[in-house]
């Protein structure tokens, strides 16, 4: 309500009384403002007000009461708003979330949303009380399904709830176990491109950093791992004679090992010691051999430090081919001395360091040279998409927020929306329905959100949150607004 303006050269003070005394009913008290609203009233409820003017000079001189006027609350609100389903998801968009969106319901006076996780598997939430008819569950099992249903209230003393909706299920993506290797090429011979077809599958273009061994004796060598990453502490000692070749001058026809490292009189075990392993994982050892030396030569290796290995194990070379001249590598699958199977490399799985962190080998023998060799840890690291984004695609050791090719897309972006990484990458304009939209590859996991701003300094996320469609993320900016700025802010699972 709002009093007649009352005037005194003093200044006014207004009260408002209400009559009725009727439940909930409350007097203003003196106030500067003619203007009162009354809360808390009961709904359905005639309510009676009179006000009284005053003047401010020390005798508060007041007036007479006006006359009484009334006016009746709304009747109450037992009305609920209409239940809700999904509008889309529930979707996994990681290995640890699922995201949804409930179906836009109307009151007046205005709604709220509760979405409440029924399978009760381990980090499964409810949402609470919210006004987005958006919720994403994080925090949850790579996996795992989990199950949903969305109810909604209206926003009147009453608080009417809707009933619950059906339920509907999804289902969060798996993590990926990566194997994490260390390689060792001696000489810089070795690559994934050209002479290594056959090898072990650990040698990949994931898997594409190689350490260089040349004609010292490395002693505690730092070992970075195939991402070009020496955080794990892994190093290499060789010890005992040691002869270096290189064949390279003679060999003809398709690329093959033309260094080495072998026992310098074929006779003095080379050892080998890779330290700063965990004690508590089991490695596999993958030897490769030089292939110039042919027919029925083998290196025998024996564990030295560490357990899994027993015995000694033998790589035995190819019996066909001309020297300097083999097509490709074979895997020999018999650890006995055995010139009926021959290869040029062998997996020795299941090793297990000894307490100081140690798996030690001792190699031996006429023209048993070692020509590269690689460590697999076999328990690996989870990577849930971006760490193998960015191996496959030259971006080995970047962060998302990094730009390894300089195009002015950063990685985590480029990860998004599916791209290699090989070339330029062009970001999307507004179409002409005032659209934008970005490529999405469905095997992208993070999460992601779509923020306008009026000058690129404040960002505001869209809400609702809009959803992938047919390998598309799109938005339709809102016409109206002004001048608005729209990105694409992505947050890759690591």
């Amino acid at each position: 309500m709002t009093a007649n303006t009352a005037t005194d050269p003093n200044g006014v003070e207004y009260f408002f009384t209400e009559t009725t005394g009727n439940p909930g009913a409350t007097s203003s008290s003196w106030q500067d403002s003619p203007v009162y609203t009354d809360t808390d009233l009961v709904p359905g409820t005639l309510y009676t007000y009179t006000v009284t003017a005053r003047d401010k000079s020390p005798a508060q001189n007041p007036t007479t009461a006006s006359t009484a006027a009334s006016a009746t609350t709304a009747p109450a609100d037992i009305t609920p708003p209409s239940t809700p389903g999904f509008d889309s998801g529930p979707v996994a968009v990681s290995i640890t979330g699922i995201t949804m969106t409930a179906t836009t319901v109307t009151d007046v006076n205005g709604v709220q949303y509760y979405f409440t996780e029924t399978s009760g598997n381990p980090g499964g939430s409810d949402s609470g009380w919210q006004d987005s008819p958006v919720y994403t569950d994080t925090g949850l099992t790579p996996n795992t399904s989990y199950t949903y249903k969305v109810k909604a209230r209206d926003k009147s003393i009453a608080q009417n709830p809707s009933a619950d909706s059906a339920t509907a299920s999804a289902t969060t993506d798996t993590e990926a176990v990566v194997s994490r290797v260390w390689n060792v090429n001696i000489g810089d011979e070795i690559t994934t491109g050209d002479n290594f077809a056959g090898a072990a599958p650990e040698n990949t273009v994931p898997n594409s950093f190689w350490n260089s061994v040349t004609t010292a004796l490395p002693t505690g060598l730092a070992l970075a791992d195939a991402t070009a990453s020496n955080s794990a502490g892994v190093t290499l000692t060789l010890a005992g004679t040691f002869g270096y070749g290189d064949q390279s001058d003679i060999i003809t026809g398709p690329e093959i090992f033309g260094t080495w490292i072998k026992s310098n009189d074929n006779l003095t075990p080379l050892t080998m010691t890779i330290g700063g392993l965990s004690a508590s994982k089991t490695y596999d050892f993958i030897i490769y051999s030089d292939w110039y030396w042919k027919n029925g030569d083998a290196l025998p290796v024996t564990q030295t430090a560490g357990t899994g290995l027993a015995g000694t194990v033998y790589v035995n070379r190819l019996l066909e081919g001309a020297d300097g001249q083999v097509a490709g590598l074979d895997q020999d699958t018999d650890p006995a001395d055995n010139l009926s199977e021959t290869g040029n490399w062998y997996r020795i799985t299941g090793l297990t360091p000894d307490v100081n962190g140690n798996i030690g080998f001792s190699t031996s023998g006429t023209n048993a040279p070692i020509s590269g060799f690689q460590l697999v840890d076999t328990t690996g690291v989870v990577s849930s998409g971006f760490t193998t984004w960015a191996a496959a695609n030259n971006a080995t050791g970047q962060t998302p927020e990094q730009d390894h090719d300089n195009d002015g897309v950063e990685n985590g972006v480029e990860y998004f929306m599916g791209q290699t990484g090989s070339s330029f990458t062009a970001m999307p304009s507004l179409d002409g329905t005032n659209t934008i939209t970005w490529a999405m590859d469905p095997a992208y996991a993070g999460t992601y959100e779509v923020q306008t701003s009026p000058d690129l300094g404040t960002w505001t996320n869209v809400d609702p949150r809009p959803l992938p469609s047919g390998g598309n993320l799109s938005y339709l900016l809102p016409t109206g607004l002004g001048k608005q700025f729209v990105r694409l802010l992505v947050t890759p699972t690591p």
